[in-house]
């Protein structure tokens, strides 16, 4: 039989029979409840100082990344700034080689001009030498016409001449 639990709750101030049975059970239970808590209250502190631990070494690693971060960040902001410096200045080197290379590029477009002037006046003074050999050699043949005909007619009258000097007369 066991506790008529109406009954207590109705007359809390009285004395009730209880099966010795049932007070047994009750005080096992108790007692097995009370280990149970004592374990679990263990538990909880165990767990409370791994918590603690566990704590103090995210706050050790939080500091150790917030310098690391923080350390990081002014390195990244030095390489940006040393970027960006060699940027500019490569940039104002690229500038300056655009304009040596359009200076050069003028020089070679005048340099080319003057180079098909020369290689004009080159064939026309080829052309004037050709036409002055082909004038020379009309020259000299001319010339050698011109000598024969010469010796020819001098021949012709020291011919005369001695003729004349030799015939009686």
């Amino acid at each position: 039989m066991g506790i008529d639990w109406l009954k207590v709750d109705a007359k809390k101030d009285k004395a009730h029979k209880v099966p010795g049975t049932v007070l047994l059970e009750m005080r096992a239970k108790i007692t097995s409840q009370e280990g149970t808590i004592a374990s679990l209250n263990q538990n909880i502190a165990s767990l409370n100082q791994t918590i603690s631990t566990m704590t103090g070494k995210i706050d050790g690693i939080k500091v150790s990344m917030e310098s690391t971060i923080g350390g990081k960040d002014k390195d990244m902001k030095g390489l940006i700034d040393d970027k960006n410096k060699l940027q500019a200045n490569l940039e104002g080197r690229i500038a300056s080689l655009e304009g040596k290379v359009k200076e050069l590029q003028s020089a070679l477009d005048k340099a080319n001009a003057k180079l098909k002037e020369l290689d004009a006046v080159k064939k026309e003074r080829d052309e004037m030498a050709k036409n002055m050999k082909v004038l020379e050699d009309e020259l000299q043949a001319r010339d050698f016409e011109y000598f024969k005909k010469y010796i020819k007619d001098k021949s012709s009258r020291a011919a005369k001449a001695f003729e004349q000097k030799t015939s009686p007369e």
